[in-house]
């Protein structure tokens, strides 16, 4: 049977890096990619063992990578304490600037006798191009995306989709959007809703952003717990995927969602 961890992967939050290492706008590019990683800021010992709490304890099976060269802690007791205290539920990596390659041999061997560093080693260098790449490579490697290509925004209560089709008007709330597809909960005409239909003019209202669109319902799902349709988004042609001007619009609106909702702990 295949697991939530196997299909959606894990969270993936850098402890105090610096912006020379992991500026923000990688994460805008990590959930285009399907990976869902965030940034935490800590300035104090209360502060660092106060979020890394709550982090483990609403996402337990999330991917940690600390910044042993930001002097908050002793990093080596804080990380030897914090593995045996959580054992194996979550993985655990080290995060540091590789300004030579003494230094990186240096933290591998003393770091791997402390703890068991299970994610790895991020030895990243100031301004460098190739961090990107070297972060996704790991990510990559720790399946933190899951069997995802895209990652699902969750939409409040006042977002909501509207179109006409066949001579009747649907309003339905907005439940989630990712970049191929949205679900909604046009509840009392799913049984008799066509599937497959082409549907233009779509409007989603979602967070402050108004988009126009062409659809096609995909899926209905009916049971006690939820009754809801899943549209893909196509193309004017019929062709699946939105056009790049949407496309654009709509991936900016998904990381701000994603960002917003998941980093109000951690504020």
């Amino acid at each position: 049977m295949t697991t939530d961890l196997e299909l959606f992967g894990r969270k993936t939050f850098f402890i105090a890096p610096t912006e020379d290492l992991i500026p923000e706008s990688y994460l805008f590019e990590f959930i285009e990619q399907g990976f869902e990683t965030y940034i935490i800021s800590a300035d104090d010992e209360n502060a660092l063992k106060s979020k890394v709490s709550i982090i483990l304890n609403q996402f337990p099976h999330s991917i940690l990578f600390f910044n042993i060269d930001k002097d908050i802690v002793d990093w080596k007791l804080f990380l030897s304490t914090l593995r045996a205290e959580q054992k194996n539920n979550f993985l655990l990596g080290i995060l540091f600037n590789r300004t030579n390659d003494e230094k990186g041999e240096r933290v591998r061997s003393e770091y791997s006798k402390i703890a068991h560093i299970d994610a790895g080693f991020l030895a990243l260098q100031s301004d460098n191009a190739d961090n990107f790449l070297a972060i996704q490579t790991v990510l990559s490697a720790n399946k933190a995306r899951g069997r995802r290509n895209s990652v699902r925004a969750e939409c409040d209560e006042k977002s909501r989709v509207e179109f006409d089709h066949n001579g009747f008007s649907y309003k339905a709330r907005l439940l989630d959007v990712n970049e191929t597809n949205f679900s909604c909960n046009i509840e009392d005409i799913i049984p008799d809703f066509p599937m497959f239909e082409q549907i233009h003019n779509v409007t989603l209202f979602m967070d402050g952003l108004t988009l126009k669109v062409s659809a096609a319902l995909i899926m209905k799902r009916l049971s006690k717990k939820e009754k809801k349709c899943i549209f893909m988004f196509i193309k004017k042609d019929g062709t699946p995927d939105l056009e790049e001007d949407t496309a654009k619009k709509l991936s900016k609106k998904i990381c701000e969602i994603i960002l917003h909702k998941n980093m109000m702990s951690f504020a």
